[in-house]
């Protein structure tokens, strides 16, 4: 393995993680390349910076900080071999090159008009761009394969979790990864807000490797003994169960905020609305090979991919609202998105079943009336976060578990659904936490209808 450290580390200072060090001109240039710097220009979080005014911070900033905590949690857990080292630390800075503007925004706005290129389901996902962009980008490609000829497939199987070493994927992506405790300190500190914060130094600190086998699947087999991140129960267990009810506590009420949740729908329906009309050979007034292609359920090239990012959009929204192009819908949606006059947002999770049939035909009929379309003026969002997902989830899912595992003051390995975390009273309540509501995201005019309704119900 052709690895070259740089001659002098190089030093970057993190608001979070104070100095993150990089040693390998591999590194060193992947941070420099062109799908990397392109994560400065998309946001973490959206638009959360129009109810937290400090959140503008990047994805670029958050990929920095997981590499620089996966290389913690090697050092911590005793993984010295060198490739296996720049294997996961590389997988960890490279882990979200895949994500489009407005970051899981774009995947649903995806989603929303079917685009599917092929038999494939997965072009919506970042994931799916994330691989394919490690194997595929000039620029990411050359570097890797300038160290060796493997190097890719090894950070793609960290990365799809396939790797032999499944410790290197825990580290990467898990219940318990580089990545959450990144995105939960770093979201509290740019919002304010203090529900993603716990002790790192103290929950790293207290973490080992340690080679067990637990069975996995339906049939309750035991599959072969890997080694597994564990936390010690009797120093570790309160600050894990701090960074459980952070990680709930972050959704509930900055991710998942419902103003937040007007904004996102609100641009998200500007872009349907957008290839709505380029599929009705309409013209926008703006030039992009990627919104072609999504119209007209084409394979975006990678590099086509690549040239989307926040600031594009932005630049699309200022010039519909200054009347770029003639339609209504696309005009005065982005005029009022751009100028912070949101939707309003009703959480209805109590309507069920047939009235939340006739909640909806209701509004369609109102927007009629009123001369709008329900289409782009009204947005179901559903929201759905496990505290903890056990092993049944996983065996639902048909997935190797992601358990977090811990070891007793007799040396011996648990995972936190069993039965001794369920003896401890913040683990019990924190097993059976979840949140799950509806809201209906609605225009203005349709504000008093839906209110008349639910007062009804």
């Amino acid at each position: 393995m052709a690895l070259k450290k740089l001659s002098r580390p190089k030093f970057i200072r993190d608001p979070i993680h104070d100095i993150i060090r990089i040693e390998y001109e591999v590194v060193l240039d992947l941070l420099n390349s062109l799908p990397m710097q392109r994560l400065r220009r998309i946001k973490q979080l959206p638009f959360a910076s129009f109810v937290y005014p400090g959140a503008d911070h990047s994805r670029f900033a958050h990929s920095l900080g997981v590499y620089h905590l996966s290389s913690r949690m090697l050092d911590q857990l005793g993984i010295d071999d060198e490739r296996d080292r720049v294997v996961t630390q590389i997988a960890a800075l490279l882990h979200d090159i895949g994500h489009g503007p407005f970051s899981h925004l774009f995947e649903g706005f995806l989603k929303e008009v079917k685009y599917r290129p092929d038999v494939r389901e997965d072009y919506c996902d970042h994931e799916w761009w994330t691989e394919t962009i490690i194997q595929c980008d000039e620029g990411i490609k050359s570097l890797l394969d300038s160290v060796d000829g493997d190097l890719r497939t090894d950070v793609t199987s960290v990365l799809n979790r396939t790797h032999q070493k499944r410790i290197l994927c825990d580290i990467v992506s898990s219940q318990f990864d580089a990545d959450r405790l990144d995105y939960m300190l770093r979201d509290s500190q740019f919002t304010g807000v203090q529900y993603g914060r716990f002790d790192l130094s103290w929950l790293l600190r207290n973490l080992s490797k340690h080679c067990v086998s637990i069975s996995d699947d339906d049939q309750m087999r035991e599959e072969p003994e890997r080694d597994v991140i564990v936390l010690d129960e009797a120093r570790g267990l309160s600050c894990l169960e701090e960074y459980l009810l952070g990680n709930l506590y972050l959704y509930k009420h900055v991710y998942y905020h419902k103003t937040v949740q007007a904004a996102e729908g609100m641009l998200e329906r500007i872009l349907v609305r957008a290839i709505d009309l380029l599929r009705d050979n309409s013209e926008l007034g703006v030039k992009s090979r990627a919104l072609s292609r999504i119209a007209g359920n084409e394979v975006m090239a990678t590099d086509e991919y690549l040239e989307l990012d926040d600031n594009v959009v932005m630049t699309w929204l200022n010039g519909w609202a200054s009347g770029q192009v003639d339609d209504l819908t696309l005009r005065s949606i982005s005029c009022d998105l751009l100028n912070r006059r949101l939707f309003k947002t009703r959480d209805v999770t109590q309507v069920k079943g047939p009235a939340y049939a006739r909640l909806l035909e209701a509004l369609k009929c109102a927007a009629g009336e009123r001369h709008v379309d329900s289409r782009y003026y009204m947005i179901e969002k559903d929201q759905m976060r496990i505290a903890y997902k056990n092993l049944f989830f996983f065996r639902d899912k048909k997935e190797p578990s992601q358990e977090i595992h811990l070891i007793d003051r007799n040396g011996q390995v648990h995972q936190y659904s069993a039965e001794f975390a369920n003896r401890k009273i913040v683990s019990q309540a924190i097993l059976g936490l979840s949140i799950e509501s509806q809201l209906l995201v609605v225009c203005q005019p349709l504000v008093s209808s839906l209110d008349d309704f639910l007062k009804e119900e």
